[in-house]
């Protein structure tokens, strides 16, 4: 049977005549009634035809054939469906209902509640937006990947960037995560303390890393991220778990502008201020919990009560600890010292009274000074030359530590005064504790007034004690040693030269005073030094450097949860760069709210 060359044209258009004459077939144009042979499989007579006899017919044939031709190409949208099925004419692309419906549709569902990106593509949620707002055009998959993600992601890295230029002191942590399809990533959170005291958190960098986890690979990820955001000279610390990747990567870094020189170091104490990465103190606390709870000896069945209560009593302290400090936006770093501390004193109370459990109070303790024994050395408390010491050992030994908690109004100095330290061991430590925050202010102010561009005099920032800095810079004011002053016409317009030194004398003393006045002050609230810091200039910035420290990388971690929630295994296709836009999104929305 032939005549496909007429049925391209127009339907109805032709009649068959069945027969097969030397494989020929033949049919009869319907408008001239004359019969027309050709081969078959072929259709070109039928075209010759119509196209000599039939001229008019055969164009316009042709325009109707072109026509349904792109129609059956053209792809039917969702929307164009819609409208097609309701009547209703859709809403514009620029129409104020139109873009408000489709950020609630992205912000709200896909973000914030964590629905899928095909959820727009669902018939369910399509019959329920159109009953919402039947004019409204539900943005596709692949616009939402595409167009919407991209534009808020570069949005809030834009709005990052302002904050991290406004920020004068900032604190990272940094920790690594895999998914469901062992594909790497690492987050780096920044944390800052606004001008009312409040501390804030934002992640700034979830990325896919290729490749083995070496130190050297981290530390590269990490330096590409802070140089991105210019925030290399404004990091205090940097704090990460105990992984051996972490150490090879940032063990060895030191605080940006605080280079060490060896002429003016004097000993190792001043020398540990200088290292960036602080560990983190749960996971340092939990590993205390694990050594005490691996050692066999320990270890006894709960077979009374009296069991049970004695285990409850050792823990308290260290569930205390580990919930008060990875609490979210909240100021950390002060709790960590006053925590050991007391957690010290309670192991030796409980290794004395427990009658079941001396020997975990004692494992427990054995640990303790492994792991957090620089910080108890700084309180005087003897630690064992026979004990271990493990990778944090120095680390905790860090001055950060009694400064924070001195700079938090509710401990100032009151978790020395009432501990269970000898009398004459407080006095010193408390002494020691305002030398130390009136040298780190002091610091401070010569970063601001002499070295704008980051050059501090090492005589004016190394010094180990508040009375040498004192002591020098008396000397400078009071001319030993100096060619008598050049006589000049009007000298009484000229500015002394010894006028910045004895600036330098009265800021001491003006920060000495701030320390008395914030001891005496009868509230004792964490916020004190924020909502006095007119009272407290100098306090108030040493407290927007130091607290901005967050005591563990909990908040890094808390990045890998909501990643997952993402990651559903109904949704493990999302690529690498969707996965790290989402969840960068997902976590740093409210900066766009």
């Amino acid at each position: 049977m032939g005549g496909k060359g007429l049925e391209k044209y127009l339907e109805n258009f032709k009649e068959y005549i069945a027969g097969d004459s030397k494989r020929k077939t033949s049919a009869t144009c319907i408008l001239c009634k004359e019969i027309v042979w050709h081969l078959k499989n072929a259709t070109s007579n039928y075209s010759r035809h119509l196209q000599r006899k039939h001229k008019v017919e055969f164009d316009s044939w042709s325009k109707q054939a072109y026509k349904e031709k792109n129609n059956k190409m053209k792809q039917a949208f969702i929307e164009e469906s819609l409208a097609s099925s309701s009547g209703t004419e859709k809403y514009g692309s620029t129409h104020p209902p139109q873009i408000e419906l489709a950020q609630m549709v992205f912000k709200n569902f896909i973000i914030e509640l964590g629905l899928p990106l095909s959820i727009t593509e669902k018939s369910a949620f399509i019959r329920a937006m159109s009953t919402v707002d039947p004019k409204f055009r539900i943005p596709c998959r692949r616009s939402i990947t595409n167009e919407y993600l991209p534009k808020m992601y570069n949005q809030i890295l834009n709005k990052l960037k302002k904050t991290c230029l406004a920020a004068d002191f900032i604190s990272l942590t940094f920790d690594g995560w895999t998914d469901r399809r062992v594909r790497a990533f690492y987050a780096i959170t920044m944390h800052y303390v606004d001008q009312t005291g409040q501390l804030r958190a934002h992640l700034l960098a979830f990325n896919h890393i290729s490749g083995s986890h070496t130190g050297e690979n981290l530390f590269m990820e990490y330096d590409r991220v802070s140089t991105s955001f210019s925030i290399g000279g404004k990091i205090v610390r940097l704090i990460t778990d105990n992984a051996s990747n972490n150490l090879s990567a940032f063990g060895e870094l030191v605080i940006p502008g605080h280079r060490p020189n060896d002429d003016d170091i004097q000993n190792s104490f001043d020398k540990q201020e200088e290292l960036l990465r602080l560990p983190c103190f749960i996971h340092t606390l939990q590993l205390v919990v694990k050594d005490g709870l691996n050692d066999s000896e320990c270890i006894r069945p709960p077979l009374n009560l009296a069991v049970l209560r004695e285990f409850i009593s050792i823990f308290t302290l260290f569930a205390e600890a580990t919930t008060r400090t990875q609490a979210e936006q909240s100021i950390s770093i002060s709790l960590v010292g006053p925590s050991i501390l007391a957690i010290y004193y309670d192991l030796e109370n409980e290794s004395r009274i427990c009658k079941h459990t001396k020997p975990l109070c004692h494992a427990l303790m054995t640990s303790l000074l492994a792991r957090f024994g620089g910080f108890l050395l700084n309180l005087e408390i003897p630690v064992d030359d026979h004990v271990k010491h493990r990778n944090t050992f120095n680390l905790f030994s860090d001055d950060i530590f009694l400064v924070a908690s001195f700079l938090d109004g509710q401990f100032r100095l009151r978790w020395i005064i009432q501990s269970a330290l000898p009398l004459d061991t407080k006095d010193r430590l408390c002494e020691k504790i305002k030398n130390l925050v009136a040298l780190w202010a002091f610091q401070l102010i010569g970063c601001n007034t002499d070295n704008q561009d980051g050059n501090v005099t090492q005589a004016e920032v190394t010094t180990s004690t508040v009375d040498n800095v004192l002591l020098c810079t008396k000397d400078i004011c009071d001319g030993g040693g100096l060619t008598p002053k050049r006589k000049s016409l009007f000298s009484y317009c000229e500015a002394p030269q010894t006028e910045s030194k004895k600036l330098r004398v009265d800021a001491m003393n003006e920060i000495k005073e701030e320390i008395m006045l914030f001891l005496k002050d009868p509230r004792y609230e964490t916020s004190l030094i924020f909502d006095k810091k007119n009272h407290f200039p100098y306090l108030h910035r040493l407290a927007l450097r130091v607290l901005c420290v967050p005591a563990t990388s909990a908040p890094a971690e808390r990045i890998f949860s909501k990643s997952g929630l993402l990651m559903t295994p109904h949704r493990s296709r999302l690529s690498t760069d969707t996965l790290s836009k989402l969840t960068f999104v997902k976590c740093n929305v409210t900066l766009i709210c």
